[in-house]
Parts: C-alpha cells; structure tokens; sequence
C-alpha cells in the first residue's frame, strides 16, 4: 500500500541531509548477500558528495524499486550498473542491467500504477518510484530496448546550504 501512496502523494515525511553514494553502497552491501553469482554489481560513484536532502526510508526504497526491477530482468544471469554523476544543480544515479528490456508499449505504460509484464508483478515499483523522485523536486527517465535492457536514469536536486557570510543559498 505503500507503494501507491508514494505514486499518489508522494507521501512526504522529514527531510534530513543525505548522501546518496553512501545510501547506494549500503543497499548493495545488502543485495550482494542474496543475489546468485551470476549477476555483477558494477558501482561508480561520482568523486564529489552526492549530498541531497530527502527522505531517507523513500530514497532508500527508490534504489531498492528500482534495483529489484534490474535484477528481475537479468532472468538469472547479467550485470547491474550504477553510477552516479553531478551537475551544477543535481545529483544524476542511473541504474542499467543487460536484461530483456521492454517494447515502445510496454515502456509508454511503465510508470502506470497496477501495470505489469510479470507473472506475480504487482505493477508499483516504478509507479512508486516515480512519485517519490516527483515529491523529491526531481525527474525520472526510462531508456530501454528490447533484448538490450533498460536503464534508469533519475535527477535529484542538490542539498542547498544557506551561505552566512553572503547570506544566500548556493548549491
């Protein structure tokens, strides 16, 4: 239910200082345990802290949606590739696998809620991560073909601190 509340609201709750490289590396410390040894994690972490701020359960559950469905595309076997990049205003994570992948119309209805190609799908992973990068001020963004994966690309806005000496907000 949860997960439809995201997409629906976009449920916010309290804000705290994050950073998202840390985040992703306590996620994949966790599924590198349970996944079989025929799936790879490559993790590139940009140089800079990836410094955000957000909610730290939503965030955490959007990495571990948006996993899940990499993971679940490999059907046993591929790679899972993250990055994270910075810009001037935004923290960019991309999430690849060299899964199956998805047609025109299967990637159109990905983001719907209760929409799925999976035998036990429920159709909320990435309906749900869509509303919490939506509540997050950020974007969200599937590129895939058929037989040659997907990837997920997701923007999230920079931690603003507010500057004493200048009395200004800067990134």
């Amino acid at each position: 239910m949860d997960k439809l509340l995201y997409f629906i609201q976009g449920q916010h709750s309290s804000y705290t200082d994050l950073n998202v490289n840390d985040l992703l590396h306590q996620l994949i410390e966790v599924e590198r345990k349970r996944l079989n040894s025929d799936i790879k994690i490559d993790f590139n972490p940009s140089r800079e802290a990836a410094d955000m701020q957000g909610d730290k359960e939503q965030i955490l559950d959007l990495f571990r949606f948006l996993f899940t469905n990499c993971v679940e595309a490999l059907d046993g076997g591929g790679f899972v590739k993250i990055d994270t990049e910075l810009t001037n205003e935004a923290i960019l994570i991309s999430m690849s696998d060299n899964g199956v992948g998805m047609d025109e119309h299967t990637l159109s209805r990905a983001f719907e809620p209760f929409f799925s190609t999976k035998f036990l799908g429920r159709g909320l992973g990435l309906s749900a991560s869509y509303g919490i990068v939506k509540s997050h001020g950020g974007s969200i963004e599937l590129i895939s073909k058929p037989q040659q994966g997907t990837t997920v690309r997701s923007r999230c806005r920079l931690h603003r601190r507010y500057n004493e000496t200048n009395h200004f907000f800067e990134w």
